[in-house]
C-alpha cells in the first residue's frame, strides 16, 4: 500500500504536503509512508489513505499456496 501511494505521488508529480492534504494528515506522516516507516499505521488506516487518493482502487488480498 505504501509502494501505490508513492507510485500515486510519483505519476502524479505530487509534493508531499500536497498528498497530506489530499490524504487528511500531516506531511510527518506523509513522509512515513513513503519512506516505508508503517509502524504507527494499520492496514486498514493505510488502505483509507490510499482510497482517499484513488477512490476507485480494488485492493485483493489471497493467501499464497
Amino acid at each position: 500500500v505504501c509502494q501505490l501511494i508513492a507510485r500515486y505521488q510519483r505519476e502524479y508529480g505530487l509534493r508531499q504536503d500536497d498528498l497530506a492534504s489530499m490524504m487528511g494528515v500531516d506531511k510527518a506522516r506523509v513522509s512515513e509512508i513513503i519512506r516505508g516507516k508503517t509502524g504507527h499505521f494499520t492496514l486498514d488506516r493505510l488502505i483509507d489513505y490510499s482510497q482517499r487518493l484513488m477512490p476507485n482502487m480494488k485492493i485483493q488480498i489471497s493467501v499464497a499456496a
